[in-house]
C-alpha cells in the first residue's frame, strides 16, 4: 500500500517524535516531547535506571534518503536519532548516532548531509 498523498514535512517531522518518544517510554525512560519550545531539543528524556537526563534530535523521513544536518547545528552531548518511515506496511527504521559521533565521523557521514548506512551504538 503506497503512502497517503499530502503528508508533509512537519508531519513527517511530528510522525518520527512521536514513535520515538513511545520507544524510549517503553524502555523505562521519562521523556517529553518539546513540541518546538526548546530550538534544538525534540525530546526531553530522563533515564531512572543510569538518573541521567539527555536531549534527542529527531530527524525523519518517509522514505530512505539523506538526512539533511549542517555541521556547526550538531550538538556534541545530544543524541540524533533518524527514522525512516517506510510503507504503512512496514516497520518503521530507527538509526541512533550521538552528536560526538556524527563530529567525529564527518568522511563518513558528510559535512552537510547524513546518509543512514550504519548504525552506530549509543
Amino acid at each position: 500500500m503506497a503512502l497517503a498523498e499530502g503528508f508533509d514535512t512537519s508531519q513527517t517531522m511530528l510522525a518520527g517524535e512521536f514513535l520515538v518518544l513511545g520507544q524510549l517510554i517503553k524502555r523505562g525512560c521519562l521523556a517529553s516531547v518539546t513540541l518546538g519550545n526548546a530550538k534544538s531539543v525534540d525530546i526531553l528524556v530522563y533515564n531512572p535506571r543510569t538518573l541521567r537526563n539527555f536531549s534527542v534530535q529527531v530527524k525523519a523521513l518517509r522514505k530512505r534518503n539523506a538526512f539533511p544536518l549542517k555541521r556547526e547545528r550538531v550538538i556534541r552531548d545530544h543524541i540524533y536519532v533518524f527514522v525512516i518511515l517506510g510503507q504503512r506496511d512496514e516497520a518503521e527504521k530507527f538509526y541512533i548516532v550521538r552528536g560526538d559521533k556524527l563530529l567525529q565521523d564527518v568522511n563518513h557521514f558528510g559535512e552537510v548531509a547524513i546518509s543512514i548506512t550504519r548504525r552506530y551504538p549509543q
